[in-house]
């Protein structure tokens, strides 16, 4: 994460909105535009100095993905999640964005399907 992005709320913004995940348009108040600006600033700043081989692995499954466009997660971070789990883990790159795969079946497919695995699994 570059340090530039949680300076302050202007720089916060104009990396979100370079990756396109917020909208800072009208229709929010300047009240509710400060939360999650401040929010997702501190978010990124805790995102910034976490380091997973400093603590120990979870034991359950992770399913990572990102949009092969993302400038927010690259796909060098997505596969280090890996590294942090004893149990499955599965990583899928999806066109787009940031938060494109949302809105893509393709997403809700691959979701689906491995988590209906892992329940069938459980019997």
């Amino acid at each position: 994460m570059p340090e530039w992005v949680t300076v302050d709320r202007s720089a916060t913004t104009a990396f979100l909105d370079k990756a396109a995940v917020s909208s800072m348009s009208d229709e929010f108040s300047a009240e509710w535009r400060d939360i999650f600006l401040d929010t997702a600033m501190h978010d990124l700043r805790s995102l910034s100095g976490f380091i997973a081989s400093c603590h120990y692995k979870v034991r359950c499954p992770i399913l990572a993905a990102c949009g092969e466009a993302d400038p927010l997660t690259p796909i060098s971070g997505i596969e280090e999640w890996a590294g942090v789990t004893d149990s499955e883990y599965s990583c899928k790159v999806f066109p787009g964005g940031h938060s494109d795969m949302l809105f893509s079946l393709e997403f809700a497919s691959w979701l689906r399907c491995a988590v209906g695995m892992r329940d069938e699994e459980k019997g």
